[in-house]
């Protein structure tokens, strides 16, 4: 069953067109990744799923979905499970239960000793686990993750990478991932969808095999690049 479906999505900026008739549907505890050049309109499709940009053509139906851009977006005047929470707030739903559950993540996380600290007492890889955790706290079926590694050295890039896999199974959500990184794009992904021109007028799918050999996947990641290079 599709929890998100994209049905001929159109959007155009001061007349240029950047996304043209694309078509997208994510099933449940699917994982996909979109991949292409800078400037492709990977971002923008994201944005246009998670309703920041509304003047675009086409239909989208999806059941609940959140967003976590490329930047942590940590309120530095709030303290970590305050920031967490501040989804729930803006909603005015439950702070109390909220709370609970965020405090479980954290310690689940081994971050409870930074509940109470601020944003500029953490490191990279901390505050992007807090706006992931921020991301989830509002129990969304879809999560819709823009490059949110993008910025931390390697040896974190690829911690954050098993441990967001890991998570994502565990509350058995579905997503959205989008990456310069063709590495971890096959990682964390059950499919990849790689943008074809500018403007994004097609999405050339691959399938990623569970038990993916070294030969398939270096075939896989050369299919890959050959379609970004030509675009």
């Amino acid at each position: 069953m599709d929890i998100l479906k994209l049905h001929n999505i159109t959007f155009s900026y001061n007349e240029d067109i950047i996304i043209e008739n694309i078509n997208l549907n994510l099933k449940k505890d699917e994982r996909i990744s979109i991949v292409g050049s800078s400037g492709c309109g990977k971002t923008t499709l994201l944005k246009i799923i998670a309703g920041i940009e509304n003047n675009f053509l086409g239909t989208i139906s999806s059941s609940k979905i959140a967003y976590m851009p490329q930047k942590d977006l940590l309120l530095p005047w709030r303290n970590i499970i305050s920031n967490i929470l501040l989804p729930i707030e803006l909603n005015k739903g439950d702070l109390n239960k909220g709370k609970i559950k965020a405090l479980n993540f954290l310690d689940k996380l081994n971050l409870m000793n930074y509940a109470y600290k601020f944003p500029n007492e953490l490191s990279g890889g901390m505050k992007q686990r807090v706006s992931f955790l921020r991301t989830i706290i509002t129990e969304s079926d879809t999560l819709l993750l823009d490059e949110p590694f993008s910025a931390l050295d390697a040896i974190t890039k690829e911690d954050l990478q098993h441990w967001l896999l890991d998570i994502i199974k565990d509350l058995k959500k579905s997503m959205v991932f989008i990456t310069h990184d063709i590495n971890e794009a096959i990682f964390l992904s059950n499919r990849i969808l790689v943008c074809k021109n500018k403007p994004m007028n097609q999405l050339i799918e691959f399938k990623v095999k569970k038990n993916i050999t070294s030969t398939e996947l270096k075939e896989l990641k050369e299919n890959i690049l050959k379609i970004i290079r030509e675009g």
